[in-house]
């Protein structure tokens, strides 16, 4: 979430200033050599600044403060879930009801028993 983001940005920031060193060596005859003016990674820095499995450098948020995020964030589309509850709810009742045939006795096909005559 939040510490992802902040991650990942790190690491675009990282690989730029990575990248910048590399290019600052003056190419030709003025030395800094072939690494110095190739802006690729090789696959073991690409490797090193892209740690999959990487310990975690901050503190892991609790269960709690993760449910008082997802509170924060997200409670003002509560009343949007809610009304679509009640509109389907709304939705389902009226489709019964239009769709509930008679019967010749008056009873209706809902119903289990028809009542006492």
């Amino acid at each position: 979430t939040h510490t992802h983001i902040k991650r990942e940005r790190e690491r675009e920031r990282a690989r730029a200033r990575r990248m910048e060193g590399r290019e600052g060596g003056g190419g030709g005859s003025e030395g800094g050599g072939p690494r110095a003016r190739r802006k690729v990674m090789t696959a073991q820095e690409y490797e090193r600044a892209n740690k999959p499995f990487r310990a975690p450098t901050e503190r892991v948020p609790t269960i709690g403060e993760q449910w008082a995020y997802a509170a924060r964030r997200y409670s003002k589309y509560q009343g949007y879930a809610w009304s679509g509850v009640a509109l389907v709810a709304g939705l389902a009742f009226v489709a019964s009801y239009i769709t509930d045939e008679k019967r010749e006795d008056g009873t209706t096909s809902s119903q289990a028993t028809p009542p006492p005559k």
